[in-house]
């Protein structure tokens, strides 16, 4: 069979484009656990429409809809039907009536913003209205239960009851998020607390969200750094480039090649390299040294030296590397090959022990990540999915992968035995 790798990332690239879709899903990071059943079920699709089936491939929710969600934490689903979106519970039966044009799942303790008639409000599980539909744009609420909203004046933050705590007077904003919130006057960006007192002064070219480390990201005359969130400098812009910090560690340019700094602004890793990776939860880190890509540590130890033409983060303990016209295998934190390099192309979304592989002429199978062992034969179609991870088949924390034989979806396990037979159109994974 011919295999469209390349068309796949074009319509990856496509998508990412195109924008958010009508209902939008959140990606949860590789530490969070993903399943592919939520709540016991699955979107799944047949003579064009959605429905959710359980584990054996019943039918629980008969297919009706155009469009679905998977069911959130309050044992709801967003659906999608003659072009309105509302909510249904696991039998079925609407909880919300779908009367909306788009929206957002249930997720914490806030209402979700929703649109109808063009302006969005905020809306309860229940159904009822927390805050009445009237601004241009609504975002989530963050945690100091301040939400950011659009009007015609401009953007500002609002409360769970829809009074504005911070008057709409600013030309951009971002989200509240573990720290005050970076806000746009006159083209400069500064920072404002849940008071909307301004702890730093719109005076950046720009400003990003704080991360858990307590540091945002600045700009200001070209050159990067760092403040905390009273608005002082913890790290100086003096960087030519550089991204928000993550797992303790930052990536800065300087001089055209890239290192790494800790939060005080001491390097870890002085500028050395073509390109660098964020620090993993394993406390290694991507490097490409020339053309070739390794692995160093919090120490600027080179764990496993450059020698790879592209390599991937890891995850539960390995990683996919290339070895250019060798193919794709699997390395431990060693640097030791599980699989020499041999593959057309592999998966990174390592979950559940199992990663998919493909063959030129077989098609998509599965190998053990521990043994590096074939455990489920090439015989699978290639599919892009705009799902959870967007690959061809990757399993989920529950055990289970959606496989593609012809044009029709099933689902197997991690034997590769079919729990749901190939006969629907699509799965919905969002």
């Amino acid at each position: 069979m011919k295999l469209t790798k390349t068309a796949a990332w074009i319509l990856a690239a496509l998508l990412c484009l195109s924008g958010m879709t009508a209902c939008t899903a959140r990606k949860p990071a590789f530490s969070e656990e993903v399943n592919l059943f939520n709540r016991g079920l699955l979107a799944a699709k047949q003579n064009g429409k959605y429905g959710y089936v359980n584990v054996q491939g019943e039918w629980v929710v008969a297919p009706r809809f155009e469009d679905t969600y998977y069911f959130d934490e309050n044992g709801l689903a967003a659906v999608c039907e003659n072009g309105k979106w509302g909510w249904i519970d696991e039998k079925g039966n609407y909880a919300i009536n779908p009367v909306f044009d788009e929206v957002r799942g249930f997720t914490g303790r806030f209402p979700t913003p929703v649109k109808t008639d063009g302006v969005y409000g905020y809306l309860h599980a229940d159904g009822t209205y927390a805050v009445e539909p009237r601004f241009a744009k609504a975002y989530p609420f963050a945690e100091n239960g301040l939400a950011l909203v659009q009007t015609d004046s401009g953007y500002g933050f609002i409360t769970t009851d829809g009074s504005f705590a911070i008057e709409p007077v600013y030309e951009d904003a971002y989200s509240f998020e573990n720290g005050p919130a970076a806000v746009c006057v006159n083209g400069l960006w500064g920072y404002v607390d849940a008071q909307g007192k301004h702890v730093l002064e719109p005076c950046l070219d720009y400003a990003a969200s704080f991360t858990e480390e307590g540091l945002a990201l600045v700009c200001l005359q070209g050159k990067y750094g760092y403040v905390d969130p009273f608005g002082n400098y913890r790290v100086e812009a003096v960087f030519s480039d550089a991204h928000p910090f993550k797992n303790g560690a930052a990536m800065v340019e300087e001089g055209g090649q890239w290192g790494y700094i800790d939060t005080l602004g001491h390097y870890i890793v002085t500028p050395m390299f073509r390109s660098v990776k964020d620090f993993g939860a394993n406390g290694l880190a991507i490097v490409r040294l020339g053309d070739l890509y390794g692995y160093m540590n919090r120490s600027g130890e080179m764990v496993i030296q450059p020698q790879f033409y592209s390599a991937h983060e890891f995850y539960e303990g390995v990683a996919v590397v290339s070895a250019g016209e060798g193919g794709y295998g699997l390395i431990d934190e060693q640097g030791n090959y599980i699989v020499k390099p041999k593959y057309y192309d592999m998966g990174f979304a390592v979950r559940a022990g199992r990663v998919y592989f493909v063959d030129t002429e077989n098609g998509v199978g599965y190998l053990d990540t521990e043994s590096g062992e074939e455990v489920i034969a090439a015989q699978f179609e290639y599919f892009y999915t705009t799902s959870l991870y967007g690959g061809a088949g990757d399993f989920f924390d529950d055990g289970y992968a959606v496989a593609k034989k012809g044009e029709l979806y099933g689902v197997i396990d991690r034997q590769g035995k079919w729990v749901i037979e190939p006969r629907f159109e699509d799965f919905a994974l969002k």
